[in-house]
């Protein structure tokens, strides 16, 4: 019986009998040369055309099986495409040494040069991790789970997001093609070497921003105030002011419009508002979340009334009345949403439902999974996967998350029942990839969302 190749390494596969005498030689071949190349051999490809096929062998080791690439500038002298056998699916860290961008594409037929799918580019003089499904190439990290940090200057070539930028923001210099930081942004001092004026601001934003001292604010303004906010003045109409969270120990609401009273000793979440005092013509409110601890409610305007057919939480709260030391909250209103559950009509009294997600329960996803295929978490929140794989003899199970190898199990001289199982549990991120792969038969596939 004559041999045949695998796939994506070109590993001679003997047939039974084959080779008698000499099948050691083919064997140390595989072991010691393709594998060995594969999983730690280096490949120096001097690069001598604009599109250019790295070199392929059966049973022999080449530069496609390289587990590292190296490209050296040979007669190119431009940006260049390097490319990989067809179909053969393949993990590569590329050091591009050349003075030129390398591209990396699959062929449509083993050893041409025109691109099978979508490559990759490596900019000169740097380095990275790519693979390859046998079609299209993909950049290994598209995610890091955790804090990154560096030892020395951070390059960066596109877009930079930071959800949560925490620290004093000083030094940041050079130049990125676009900078978005949310979550806690820190002051940044300088770009580039230049202070940014507050007329730059105002060109960048297309609007003039309100000063510290809370002059020159326009039009619509989503507010949090925390701290000590003091003499809030003539707030004629206040409308559609969401997420005003934590307005503590503000001091002086003077002079209600006509008709208005204060809401006083009521309780709204946990949160207390006692004794509301002197706020300065403050008609309408609409979606205030948290106001703790305001201080003097007395003596509204004759025939005045306060929080009229507004918003807490979305939901509707109506005819808040009765300035004074107690206040009287009638015509009460059912809030649903996880906020206020009820507003009771003796003296103020509020109900709170808790908050929080929907529970997430164990499903059994079996009859729509299998093994060898990527699937996304495109839950809106975290979930667990646990996969079990039955077989004899040898079993194994492969859990990958983004593309990374996070759990596997692989184990050899069992039974030959046919009853040994293994298992695979993995936390994949929402947004995030996830495979299960192995040689046995998937018996069981949960996942907790």
């Amino acid at each position: 019986m004559s041999s045949t190749y695998s796939p994506d390494l070109r590993i001679q596969l003997m047939g039974p009998g084959d080779q008698a005498g000499t099948w050691g030689n083919t064997t140390n071949t595989n072991l010691g040369g393709i594998i060995e190349n594969a999983i730690a051999g280096v490949q120096a490809v001097t690069v001598n055309s604009t599109a250019q096929a790295l070199t392929y062998l059966y049973g022999a080791v080449d530069q496609s099986q390289g587990a590292v690439i190296e490209l050296v500038t040979g007669s190119v002298s431009s940006a260049f495409s390097i490319f990989t056998p067809t179909a053969a699916s393949k993990m590569y860290v590329v050091n591009n040494q050349t003075s030129w961008t390398a591209t990396f594409y699959v062929s449509t037929v083993l050893g041409n040069t025109t691109p099978a799918g979508t490559g990759v580019a490596i900019p000169a003089g740097l380095t990275a991790t790519i693979w390859t499904d046998g079609t299209n190439f993909y950049v290994q990290n598209s995610y890091l789970p955790g804090a990154v940090s560096t030892g020395g200057a951070l390059n960066v070539n596109g877009a930079v997001t930071a959800s949560n930028h925490i620290g004093a923001g000083t030094g940041l210099t050079g130049t990125a093609a676009s900078l978005s930081i949310g979550g806690q942004a820190a002051t940044v001092a300088s770009i580039s070497g230049n202070t940014i004026s507050s007329s730059q601001v105002t060109t960048a934003l297309g609007y003039t921003p309100p000063s510290t001292t809370g002059s020159g604010a326009t039009g619509t303004w989503g507010i949090n105030v925390s701290g000590n906010a003091a003499t809030a003045t003539n707030a004629t109409t206040a409308t559609n002011a969401t997420n005003a969270t934590n307005a503590t120990n503000s001091t002086y609401a003077s002079n209600p419009a006509s008709g208005g009273s204060f809401i006083t000793s009521s309780n709204i979440g946990s949160q207390s508002v006692s004794y509301a005092s002197s706020a300065g013509s403050a008609t309408t409110a609409t979606n205030a979340t948290n106001a703790t601890n305001s201080t003097y409610a007395t003596n509204p305007a004759s025939g005045g009334s306060f929080i009229t057919s507004s918003n807490i939480g979305s939901q509707s709260v109506n005819y808040a009345s009765s300035a004074g030391s107690a206040s009287t909250a009638s015509t009460a209103s059912t809030v649903s949403g996880g906020y206020v559950s009820s507003v009771n009509s003796a003296q103020g009294a509020v109900t709170v439902l808790s908050v929080g997600n929907a529970a997430q329960s164990w499903t059994n996803v079996l009859g729509s999974r299998a093994l060898s295929t990527t699937y996304t978490n495109s839950t809106g929140q975290p979930i667990m996967v646990c996969a079990t794989t039955q077989g004899s003899g040898t079993i194994s199970i492969y859990g990958y998350v983004g593309g990374n190898l996070i759990n596997w199990f692989n184990a050899s001289g069992f039974g030959g029942a046919g009853t040994d199982v293994a298992s695979t549990n993995l936390i994949v991120p929402n947004g995030v990839t996830y495979q299960v792969t192995s040689t046995n038969t998937l018996i069981a596939w949960w996942e907790l969302r």
